[in-house]
């Protein structure tokens, strides 16, 4: 059974952080409110565009960043259009 986005959401926080350091916090509420979302009601593909955003806005090694992002889409059963 997959989970919803929403109740991913904080497993995706903690990646961030651990990633990029406690500015990853930061940036994904910022994207959050940047891309207007409520994320207890966040569909799959919002969910897909809010990590790509979030990565790219806080780890800048751009391989990485690239390898990171096709990780947590695959990890989170985002790779088709929901």
């Amino acid at each position: 059974m997959q989970l919803e986005p929403s109740q991913l959401l904080s497993t995706f926080e903690e990646t961030l952080v651990d990633v990029a350091g406690p500015i990853g916090k930061f940036v994904l509420k910022k994207q959050i409110h940047e891309m207007n979302i409520t994320p207890s009601s966040l569909t799959h593909k919002e969910f897909k565009e809010l990590i790509k955003r979030s990565v790219t806005r806080s780890v800048f090694d751009e391989a990485r960043r690239a390898s990171m992002i096709r990780g947590l889409v695959k990890e989170y059963g985002l790779n088709g259009d929901h």
